[in-house]
């Protein structure tokens, strides 16, 4: 028989909930007779062995406590936010997404970055209402200001001329992205805005086209009326003749204006020059920055050296493929540190022993290889300037012609006679490639220090005339593309050059109806002789004439915005409209690979599941600050209406 005592079960007593210290929050539980509820805490409670006992104990928990209202009755009013104080804790969640999306800020640091504001701020009632984390702060950035400023665009695209800039990248998750950029002027200013970022999975000319007009049509903008530029690389998809998007616009958009982008065709035009060089002086530069480049120690070996020989201790810089200016800077850089250079790999060939640094050192000793340095150094710089240029963010179509053909010319006159040159127009210089227009091997212009240097070293006359016939044939090879890449004879560029206010002083252009007869689109025909009228009125007004030193944006700003002063309207209405639309043409793509660069901060090795969405949220909401910081960004009700159906906000779950 079984010494072991048997254990009485408790049940639930109904007479519990009539005592005052019970009646409140007590209720029997759906769990059985052995449990009681809890209505306060939402806890069924086991009283099976310890019955009364045991929700007297649990009335003493903190949960319990925390959970029990004050005896204070409390107003009802107390329960109600008033509107203002809503609208400043949206203001504040808003202004913390647009840090985030400034500063490139981890999502998960938003789980940790209220709390932290609320602790700091403990006596501020906005700050204890705020409730951002990571789900709420992403649903901001996508939904509400990348929302507003992308409203903002797609409001203006659809009254106004703009032209498409577009390229194609893949980012760090893979992802083939088509990005879409839109310029236009508005309010005196030239914008490059972020429009779309679209992820592909073909890139085939069709492709391209069905999702760009997709995106136009979704947003109700007439492309075929409003579009009057696009700008791309030369890419074939792009930019082919037979099969490509282009082909595709210019059906729906017959008088559309077409940009090759020219940093790309000019970074082209040198990386085909380069190959007529030889290889070894480009092994040089790729060498010497592998083997120093990802040694600490071999880098402050280095940096002994520069000390050593009074240069300034500066890092060794790498060529890249897709970068344009990239490759004359590495020139110069490895041109700054030779002699550091020399005295670093005769030590490492000495100490390292590897057949490496031996190598190295033996190029670096070849005079031929920094003749060629050096040579490259002031050829590249022919190209680096003008791709400055044109990477520029302020309007330079009206210098684009003159800006290319003083480029080209500056090009042939190191090659080429003068005399040929003098009496010859650029677009008539078919064949550059003519020995008999050539100047003398002796007095081919290969840039200063190629010519000191050829003085000082005491060389071998045949070698050194090989060295020039290469550099000849880099001359004849970087003209050839540039030839091959831009039309010379394309008047539709060159008379852009009328929107220059130095060219409107100088009175040289009387009429601009060829102009207006190749964008049939912008001036109606009925229209046309106010246009001229109006022109013509503007080269003689002598208070615009003064004011031509201005840049071009405030020039034309001044004028659009002239009134009559007798009636108080535009003195300039046909004129103004005409060079508006004008003012949307591009000059390159490069504002693309800005948007490029911006995803690849964005999307770094750690953040690289963000979805399209995301990026594309932050970019709008980076666009939507501009200039201004997040502490000064300026919050206005049309932006905390858009966060005010909370629901809305979630709804992309």
């Amino acid at each position: 028989m079984s010494n072991k005592r048997q254990r009485i079960l408790q049940y639930f007593n109904v007479s519990w909930l009539e005592e005052a210290g019970f009646k409140t929050w007590l209720a029997r539980s759906t769990k059985g007779d052995n449990f009681a509820y809890c209505k306060l805490c939402s806890t069924d409670l086991s009283i099976a062995t310890g019955g009364k006992n045991d929700i007297y104990k649990h009335s003493k928990t903190a949960k319990h406590q925390n959970a029990t209202p004050s005896t204070s009755q409390q107003s009802m009013s107390s329960f109600v936010y008033k509107k203002e104080d809503m609208d400043r804790v949206k203001e504040g969640e808003i202004l913390i997404s647009t840090f985030v999306a400034e500063h490139n800020i981890s999502m998960n640091a938003m789980e940790h970055l209220p709390k932290l504001i609320k602790r700091i701020c403990s006596d501020s009632e906005t700050a204890k209402k705020i409730m951002c984390g990571r789900t709420k702060t992403t649903a901001i950035i996508k939904l509400v200001t990348g929302a507003y400023a992308k409203d903002q665009i797609i409001q203006h695209l659809r009254l106004n001329t703009f032209s498409l800039l577009l390229d194609e990248s893949t980012d760090r998750g893979c992802i083939k992205h088509l990005c879409m950029i839109a310029r236009f002027f508005k309010d005196g200013k030239f914008f490059d805005a972020f429009l779309g970022l679209i992820p592909l999975h073909d890139a085939t000319a069709q492709k391209l086209y069905e999702h760009t007009i997709t995106f136009f049509n979704d947003n109700a903008i007439p492309y075929k009326d409003n579009m009057i530029g696009y700008a791309a690389d030369g890419a074939n998809t792009m930019m082919g003749s037979v099969n490509s998007l282009l082909t595709r616009f210019k059906s729906d958009i017959p008088h559309l204006y077409v940009v090759k982008c020219i940093c790309h065709s000019f970074h082209l035009c040198a990386s085909y020059a380069c190959l007529k060089l030889p290889r070894e002086p480009e092994d040089l530069m790729r060498d010497v920055y592998n083997y120093i480049s990802n040694s600490p120690k071999r880098i402050a070996t280095l940096k002994e050296f520069q000390e050593y020989v009074d240069l300034k201790p500066h890092k060794l810089l790498h060529q890249s493929q897709t970068r344009w200016l990239s490759l004359r800077a590495a020139v110069s850089r490895i041109l700054e540190q030779y002699e550091a250079l020399i005295l670093f790999f005769t030590e490492a060939a000495f100490s390292d022993r590897l057949k490496s640094a031996e190598t190295i050192l033996h190029m670096l000793k070849n005079p031929y290889n920094k003749l060629y340095l050096e040579f490259l150094e002031f050829s590249l710089e022919i190209f680096t300037n003008i791709n400055k240029t044109m990477q520029s963010e302020h309007p330079q179509i009206h210098k684009l012609h003159e800006t290319i053909c003083r480029t080209y010319r500056n090009l042939l006159d190191c090659y080429m006679n003068d005399s040929y040159l003098s009496r010859t127009e650029l677009k008539n210089i078919i064949n550059n490639e003519n020995p008999r227009n050539f100047k003398s091997i002796e007095n081919i212009y290969l840039g200063t220090k190629v010519a000191v240097h050829l003085s000082d070293l005491n060389l071998n006359d045949d070698n050194v005339k090989t060295f020039k016939l290469k550099c000849l044939d880099f001359y004849i090879e970087a003209a050839r593309q540039m030839k091959m890449r831009y039309d010379f004879g394309n008047e539709v560029v060159k008379n852009l050059e009328f929107l220059s206010p130095e060219v409107v002083a100088s009175r040289r252009i009387e009429s601009i109806v060829q102009m207006a007869l190749h964008f049939p689109n912008l001036v109606e025909q009925e229209n046309m002789q106010a246009l001229d009228t109006e022109w013509r009125d503007l080269r003689n007004d002598s208070k615009i004439k003064a004011a031509t030193n201005e840049d071009m944006e405030k020039y034309w700003q001044r004028i659009i915005t002239t009134v009559n002063p007798a009636d108080g309207n535009l003195l300039y209405p046909q004129l103004s409209k005409f060079i508006t639309s004008l003012l949307s043409l591009p000059h390159s793509s490069a504002a693309v690979e800005r948007i490029f660069s911006a995803i690849n901060i964005i999307k770094t090795k750690q953040r690289n599941q963000l979805s399209t969405e995301t990026i594309e949220g932050l970019l709008y909401t980076k666009q939507l600050l501009g200039s201004a910081d997040c502490f000064d960004f300026e919050v206005n009700s049309s932006i905390i209406k858009k966060k005010m159906n909370t629901k809305a906000m979630y709804d992309f779950k």
